[in-house]
């Protein structure tokens, strides 16, 4: 029965045993390892079916002494040659020994990942006898010993992809202080599938995505601890997490790609928490935790930093939220009630970062992504050491980090508004005898078409009563209550003030986005007034 199976193995590799056996050996080569490994390679004709048989030794492995049969396969690019020398082990494909370039690498069970270098021995070459090396190959194949190391063993599989569910199952008790049960259900499990897939590892996505939540998050320990008692995992035609009770399946299938991300936001959403005994309050705007009513929402409250200056001023640092794609924010307040901090418009920066111009900051970028750092300030934050600061301009301010549970209570507490400007700069220009005409708009895209005029010297610029605004591609005209007076502002004329069809003055445009201090603490428009920022009281 062995020599049969034998034969029926490697017939399937080099064709009926009898052309094998018959099969003239041509001269082989040798290649030697940096620690005395060896690996002769002897083709066996006709050439052109390459047929090969190899010869491992010195690796101290399994593979030691054992000729088998191999095929030599070419994974050749354009750029680069490629090519390996495979064999049947346990049923599946492997191959000990590859060729990139003019690299040689021989791979074995406990080598390094990456393989031993190993390079071409001329006169190993020469000495090399291939018709002893084909004779023990003869005798392995005869006496069935390579039927049994090339034929595949399910149950053996099944072990060792156990053995490694089973470690990472265990990490991931040990992450969130549990002693959850778990096993893959081979039942659903193809022999075609258990050859081609890495089994434990497409299993193992929900525990790895379990066991980061929980080395970072109490919220999830506590959820983890609580809910769950038993994982099995399985696979199926498509991605199909369940929560039955007390037990979470994981139905899996090799054709989905980003299953931990996956696992980790069903978790996030479905593993149950207990109820809050304090319903948050209603408010204007929800913030980024919504009512802390799932573990994603729980655990994005947990990582939010409250930082103080210990004078009743507050800011909140939302972080990236990865898996549901939540953008970093600020929340500024008094502890009660926060205020939304505009992010930067545009550009490749956090929200940690914000715009301010009521400060400057010589020593910024002009020009960063399009964003002038000189009119944003920024806040930075060290969960590690637990400080906070505060930069205004060029003024720097220490802040305080309230411990965890008390800044989870004070945000869920709270309530959450809008950011409370209404108006933007849209136009700035001046006459030759220093009177400024400033145009604003409302700060959010609805109210974009909702302008104001101010007219007067610096310092001390007077609003206008509109009647009419015309926009157009052409232009903008801007008409107050006083007569005729009008200011026009046409991309291919001269800027002009209007008072009546006699009397014009040309303006001379002053480009808004280089003037930002002077329009917020120079021209009187916005004195006095918060812009929402961490800086407001500073």
């Amino acid at each position: 029965m062995r020599v049969v199976v034998a034969v029926a193995v490697l017939a399937a590799v080099l064709g009926p045993l009898p052309v094998l056996a018959a099969a003239p050996v041509e001269p082989g080569k040798v290649f030697v390892g940096p620690q005395g490994e060896q690996v002769a390679v002897v083709p066996l004709a006709p050439r052109e079916e390459k047929k090969f048989i190899l010869r491992i030794q010195g690796t101290g492995s399994v593979l030691d002494t054992l000729v088998l049969p191999y095929t030599l396969k070419d994974w050749s690019s354009l750029s680069t040659q490629r090519h390996s020398y495979t064999t049947q082990w346990h049923g599946k494909d492997y191959s000990p020994l590859i060729i990139v370039g003019t690299r040689a690498e021989l791979h074995f069970p406990g080598g390094p990942g990456n393989g031993v270098a190993v390079q071409y021995d001329e006169a190993r070459s020469q000495k090399l006898k291939p018709e002893e090396v084909y004779a023990q190959h003869q005798q392995q194949t005869q006496s069935g010993q390579l039927a049994k190391l090339m034929a595949f063993d399910r149950k053996a599989e099944e072990s060792v992809h156990d053995t490694a569910y089973a470690e990472v199952l265990q990490a991931m008790n040990t992450s969130c202080g549990t002693s959850v049960a778990g096993a893959i259900d081979w039942a659903t499990i193809s022999e075609p599938v258990l050859k081609a897939q890495d089994i434990a590892r497409f299993c193992a996505f929900p525990l790895n995505a379990l066991k980061a939540m929980c080395e970072v998050s109490e919220e999830a320990r506590g959820a983890v601890k609580a809910r769950l008692q038993h994982l099995d995992c399985r696979f199926g035609a498509a991605l199909e997490p369940a929560l039955q009770g007390d037990r979470f399946v994981w139905t899996t299938s090799p054709e989905v790609s980003n299953q931990q991300k996956a696992a980790t936001r069903y978790f996030k959403k479905q593993l149950p928490v207990a109820a809050l005994l304090v319903a948050s309050p209603a408010t204007a705007v929800e913030p980024s935790w919504g009512k802390a009513e799932n573990l994603g929402q729980r655990m994005l409250l947990e990582a939010t930093p409250v930082c103080t200056d210990g004078k009743g001023h507050y800011v909140a640092a939302v972080p990236y939220e990865e898996t549901d794609g939540l953008e970093d924010r600020l929340y500024y307040g008094d502890g009660k009630a926060f205020f939304e901090v505009p992010r930067p418009r545009g550009g490749n920066l956090s929200a940690m970062t914000f715009m301010d111009p009521r400060f400057f900051n010589p020593k910024g970028s002009p020009d960063y992504d399009g964003l002038d750092l000189r009119v944003h300030s920024a806040l930075s934050v060290d969960p590690q050491e637990r400080t906070c600061s505060l930069r205004c301009g060029e003024r720097k301010v220490s802040l305080e980090m309230i411990p965890g549970t008390e800044a989870r209570e004070l945000l869920r507490k709270a309530t959450y508004a809008p950011n409370p400007q209404k108006f933007v700069p849209h136009a700035l220009l001046r006459d030759s005898k220093g009177t400024y005409y400033y145009v604003d708009k409302g700060f959010t895209p609805s109210e974009a078409r909702n302008f104001r005029v101010f007219i007067g010297p610096r310092g001390d610029l007077k609003p206008q009563k509109m009647t009419n605004v015309v926009a157009d591609s052409e232009g903008e005209i801007f008409t107050t209550k006083k007569g005729q007076l009008r200011l026009v502002i046409d991309r291919a004329q001269t800027p002009m003030w209007i008072e009546n069809p006699r009397t014009e003055v040309e303006l001379r445009n002053v480009p808004v986005g280089q003037n930002l201090p002077l329009i917020y603490n120079e021209l009187g428009v916005y004195t006095g007034l918060r812009l929402g920022t961490p800086c407001d009281d500073q």
